[in-house]
Order: C-alpha cells, then structure tokens, then sequence
C-alpha cells in the first residue's frame, strides 16, 4: 500500500547535538530497534501520549494470554478483558 502525500519523507533536516546527546539518541533507539532518525521523528510526534511501542507490544501480549486463559477457564471474564484493553488503547493516543 502506497503512503499518502502526508506521509511521504522527503524533508531533510539537521540537528545539532553534542556526542552525549547522540549516543544516548542511538541508544535509546537501538533499544526499539529503530533507525536514529525513525525514533526522532516517533519521540517528536508523540511527545505528549507517553506511548512506548515496546511497552505497547508487552502490554498486547499479555491481553493475548489473559484472552486465552480467560477463554479456558472464566469465558465471563472476557467481556471485562476486552473493554479494559479498549479503554488502555483509547489513553494512549
């Protein structure tokens, strides 16, 4: 699937940094197996949701398991899993 116009990169800007900045930059970035640049522009965007995406696949796995043992022995109790996982997706954006 194509990205819209709006989404498309092809601005290139510079940043200043001191060598400190930079590795903790790359750092904090390898840690979610993004490029320097992606988790720039992702940080920058979401500055203000306090969303992880790493935080955000620990917490879809363990909505996953909490399903399947719900499925397995308390069936009732999925209804309740399902609206307490909408509503942690609705706080995160």
């Amino acid at each position: 699937m194509m990205k819209s116009q709006d989404e498309m990169r092809c601005i290139v800007t510079s940043v200043r940094l001191s060598e400190r900045q930079r590795e903790e930059i790359q750092r904090k970035a390898d840690m979610h197996h993004m490029s320097m640049g992606s988790f720039m522009v992702f940080s920058a965007m979401n500055a203000n949701s306090g969303f992880d995406p790493v935080i955000a696949v620990h917490t879809q796995n363990i909505l996953n398991l909490a399903r399947e043992l719900a499925r397995k022995h308390q069936p009732e109790l999925l209804k309740e899993i399902q609206e307490e996982e909408a509503e942690i997706w609705f706080m995160s954006n």
